[in-house]
């Protein structure tokens, strides 16, 4: 029997075969309902298949959430304790199933590496391997799924929260902004200073202070930010989050 069943609505069938495809380079076996048998009653196999499956992976959309078949699927999942979900438009999740993590793979377009992806693979390793409690969530990394974040699998629908890598960028752009500040007062007043020297005491020339020791802590200011590999606050930003966030049998 499989090891991964995925309950979807027609209208997000093109993600789930995307998510069937992953799943399979990773070496599980996945069925969809698009291998129905032609000679038996499609509720008789969905309910076979649903419950020798390890691992139920459901996707969330608005359709899904309004489909009597998902949410029936759903149900079963979580009796049994293998539910695993995801949400591809942030939808609002029926209940009891808002109460369950859901991993976010808005604009998923395949990405490994992508953290809501990350989380996926990580619940499906422990519930086909048995490593953990099979509740149908974890946010523990495996050997054959990458490593999960230490992070809630899916907000309420609007914008994703802030992550690490948003917070690092955010950090480097912050020293870049207070840099160029303090260069741009650097060269205004430097030589406003060294003007005044010349013109008021020209024999003690105390302007080469500030111009030495103030330009001494620009250079290493500038050294930390232009020495280490970053980039510009909203472009890398955009580029580490972009990862997050790229974009769907029988009537469902």
């Amino acid at each position: 029997m499989s090891d991964v069943f995925i309950s979807y609505a027609r209208s997000t069938q093109p993600t789930a075969r995307m998510v069937a495809n992953a799943l399979r380079g990773l070496g599980y076996e996945v069925w969809l309902d698009d291998q129905l048998p032609a000679h038996r009653a499609y509720a008789d196999v969905i309910e076979e298949r649903l419950r020798a499956a390890s691992a139920v992976v459901v996707i969330w959309s608005a359709d899904a959430a309004r489909s009597e078949w998902v949410r029936s699927e759903a149900e079963l999942a979580r009796e049994g304790r293998k539910l695993v979900q995801l949400t591809v438009d942030r939808a609002r999740l029926p209940m009891p199933f808002n109460q369950i993590q859901c991993a976010d793979l808005c604009g998923w377009a395949g990405e490994l590496d992508a953290l809501g992806w990350r989380q996926v693979t990580a619940s499906i390793f422990e519930l086909t391997t048995g490593s953990g409690e099979a509740a149908g969530n974890s946010d523990e990394a495996s050997a054959m799924a990458p490593p999960a974040v230490e992070t809630p699998m899916a907000p309420p629908p609007g914008p994703a929260p802030e992550d690490g890598l948003r917070k690092a960028a955010a950090k480097h752009a912050d020293a870049e902004i207070r840099f160029r500040k303090q260069a741009i007062m650097y060269a205004v007043l430097i030589p406003a200073l060294t003007v005044f020297n010349l013109v008021t005491s020209p024999h003690v020339l105390w302007f080469q202070w500030p111009l030495f020791g103030w330009g001494l802590s620009l250079a290493i200011q500038a050294a930390r930010i232009y020495l280490t590999p970053h980039q510009d606050r909203e472009a890398l930003i955009a580029r580490k989050m972009r990862r997050m966030r790229s974009s769907d049998s029988p009537p469902r």
